[in-house]
């Protein structure tokens, strides 16, 4: 089943599940990651590194977390279709 996605993460280690879920066919909707920041001496902002992996897949990033409000809201997520209930999670789930 391909689902529709929003992406949170920032450090190299959240890059290779990005990956795996764009390479399973799943649909990312929008990444959210940091905003850049400047590196070393230079005055350069640096993008990191989820955000410069999902710009190279070609997907929607922000570092603004009301965005995942925004399209929660907007028409791009339809409602669950009837019989269907919400994602549920075990008790094993950290939150």
């Amino acid at each position: 089943m391909v689902a529709r996605l929003v992406y949170l993460g920032t450090p190299e280690l959240a890059v290779a599940p990005l990956r795996a879920l764009v390479a399973a066919g799943h649909d990312i909707e929008l990444v959210v990651s940091r905003a850049d920041r400047r590196r070393g001496r230079g005055t350069a902002l640096s993008p990191s590194p989820v955000k410069a992996a999902a710009l190279e897949l070609g997907l929607a990033v922000t570092d603004r977390l009301d965005a995942i409000d925004r399209l929660w809201s907007s028409s791009v997520w339809s409602s669950p279709t009837a019989g269907s209930s919400p994602p549920t999670c075990s008790s094993s789930c950290p939150w």
